[in-house]
């Protein structure tokens, strides 16, 4: 109760990895009844332990330990606990809250593990398909505070636009990588290298979505005329003239132009 937010993020973390391998769903639900019911006292030497308890139940339940009809069927026998968990019900259905949660010690991301901060992004992406609201998707960016794993944000949209291959995705995530670009948030570099690692990966990509090159070519054109993707970095990326992502028939691979 009494640590820094680190050590709070390593005990939810702690508790995610215990679930499933060592506890269930109920024995985990034992232990949050019983710290609930010490509340009161836990407060004496803990003024904010009553908030502390809600943030490592609503995290409990963004991990998936807890099921979310615990917060209305819960052991609560005291004032301080049935505040908590109510409280913990607002953290967990505001919106965009799951991803919230997993930040909610306010820890830099930048002591998560890549595939952490990767799934986090996806998240973050999907929640802003469902919403279109550009600016909380934006918000929910710069919290991750990770601006070295910008490019991840990138190419994870870019992905994300060619494995939907909807319009709609395509303009919203457009949207997404644009706005951040032009309030700072992603830089050139970062913005270079994610367009850069899509790139890479297209003549894979393509074996599962044939028509990958298509909506990636579409991306790059849009984000060439808006200005996020620069003269110099049209230049370096592959030209269709050398080699040619062909089509849905020829099965997504890659051939050398004929002569």
């Amino acid at each position: 109760m009494e640590k820094k937010p680190a050590y709070k993020e390593m005990s939810s973390r702690l508790i995610a990895v215990l679930h499933g391998k060592y506890f269930n769903s109920r024995d985990m639900i034992k232990g949050f009844d019983a710290v609930s019911k010490e509340l009161d006292d836990l407060t004496l030497d803990s003024p904010d332990a009553s908030d502390v308890f809600c943030k490592f139940l609503a995290r409990a339940i963004a991990d998936d330990c807890i099921p979310p009809s615990y917060l209305t069927k819960n052991g609560a026998n005291n004032d301080k606990a049935k505040a908590a968990y109510k409280r913990a019900e607002v953290l967990v259905t505001m919106k965009h809250g799951i991803a919230r949660l997993d930040s909610i010690w306010g820890v830099g991301g930048g002591q998560w593990p890549v595939k952490a901060l990767t799934k986090q992004m996806n998240m973050i992406l999907e929640e802003y398909i469902a919403s279109s609201d550009l600016q909380e998707a934006c918000r929910c960016i710069s919290d991750l505070d990770v601006p070295h794993f910008h490019h991840e944000i990138v190419y994870e949209a870019i992905l994300l636009s060619i494995e939907k291959s909807s319009e709609l995705c395509l303009e919203l995530m457009f949207k997404l990588t644009g706005h951040l670009y032009e309030a700072g948030v992603i830089t050139k570099d970062q913005m270079n290298h994610g367009v850069l690692r899509i790139y890479e990966d297209i003549a894979e990509i393509c074996l599962d979505v044939p028509n990958a090159y298509t909506t990636l070519a579409k991306f790059i054109e849009k984000g060439h005329k808006s200005g996020f993707v620069s003269n110099r970095l049209m230049q370096e990326l592959p030209q269709r003239g050398r080699k040619r992502f062909v089509s849905q028939g020829d099965g997504g691979l890659i051939k050398e132009p004929e002569d």
